[in-house]
């Protein structure tokens, strides 16, 4: 049983530019261009015999800005911003022609497509392991015995994130994410935490005193950890609240929360994933493709790539 891994297309770009940020060709920009194909090659010689997907955010405003219209209020455009999309469209389309399979729903965040990607693949039991490749904390929660986290070294080498790994470094369990980030927020997303200033091991002491954030209501929890931990039943609300905004969708038609338009989205593509879905495309090796890829290197003037192309046309494989 062969792996895979996906990747978080747009995460995965910004790391590619700020890795080999100030490359051009002739003024254009070719910092996610060459970065990134250097990086997948990285990948692929790292994780050996596995499929290589990639995840895409879809153009809308998505079920969590709808709920708090300050999500990611404070991620502002900025020189690299303009950088980075203006080569994804390119970027894409060299992923299309090496046959990489690439999976976006509109409206819906590149997190949720990961996440019923995965749960899928894992219900269905036809890759193993299920590799994630991104730097969003938040797929941790994600983690099990076949799922991981991969985080790439300065040196280039990978590790492997499991569970264990997980509560080494925030002192809970990828089943409690959800309950840390109720308590922590998330500053990166703008998402509130539910008492200004209370850090990681303080929200994990609390976790491993039974707090759970996983009620809708205060009345709904037991008597015993209502009066242990009293002094949240004012904020409960808030509580809920960010738990809901950091929660990535896995099963869409049990999430009340989501938008009509997300939970349909998200279903129609968890029906179309079978055993046969995860594959390289065919395209991938045809003459023509070999052809695209090599005027591609040669008009990016990716001398080095070009020496590498048998290296590329066999990504994923």
């Amino acid at each position: 049983m062969k792996g895979v891994i996906i990747i978080d297309g747009k995460n995965f770009c910004y790391r590619a530019h700020y890795a080999h940020a100030g490359l051009s060709s002739e003024g254009r920009p070719t910092s996610v261009l060459y970065g990134g194909l250097s990086m997948l090659l990285n990948l692929a010689r790292r994780l050996p015999q596995n499929h290589i997907v990639f995840c895409w955010d879809g153009r809308g405003r998505t079920w969590r800005h709808e709920l708090y219209s300050e999500y990611k209020s404070n991620r502002l455009p900025s020189a690299d911003t303009k950088l980075v999309v203006g080569q994804i469209e390119a970027f894409r389309a060299i992923l299309s022609q090496l046959g990489i399979q690439q999976f976006e729903v509109p409206a819906v965040e590149c997190d949720d497509v990961i996440g019923v990607l995965v749960y899928r693949l894992f219900e269905l039991g036809i890759c193993n392991p299920i590799i994630i490749s991104s730097t969003d904390r938040d797929f941790y929660q994600l983690v099990n015995q076949v799922v991981r986290i991969a985080r790439e070294n300065k040196d280039n080498k990978i590790r492997l994130i499991d569970p264990k790994g997980v509560f080494q470094e925030f002192g809970v369990y990828p089943r409690e994410w959800l309950d840390y980030r109720s308590l922590c927020g998330d500053k990166t997303d703008c998402i509130p935490a539910a008492i200004q200033r209370l850090g990681p091991k303080t929200a994990a002491k609390f976790i491993r005193l039974g707090f759970s954030s996983a009620y809708e209501r205060w009345e709904d929890m037991p008597y015993e950890y209502q009066q242990r931990f009293a002094q949240f039943k004012p904020i409960w609300q808030r509580i809920t609240l960010t738990r809901r905004l950091s929660s990535i969708i896995m099963q869409p038609l049990a999430c009340s929360f989501v938008s009509e338009q997300a939970r349909s989205g998200l279903q129609l593509l968890r029906e179309q994933i079978a055993a046969d879905t995860i594959r390289r495309d065919p395209l991938g090796f045809s003459k023509a493709a070999y052809s695209a890829l090599i005027d591609f290197l040669a008009e990016y003037e990716m001398s080095e790539l070009i020496g590498r192309r048998q290296e590329l046309m066999t990504i994923g494989r």
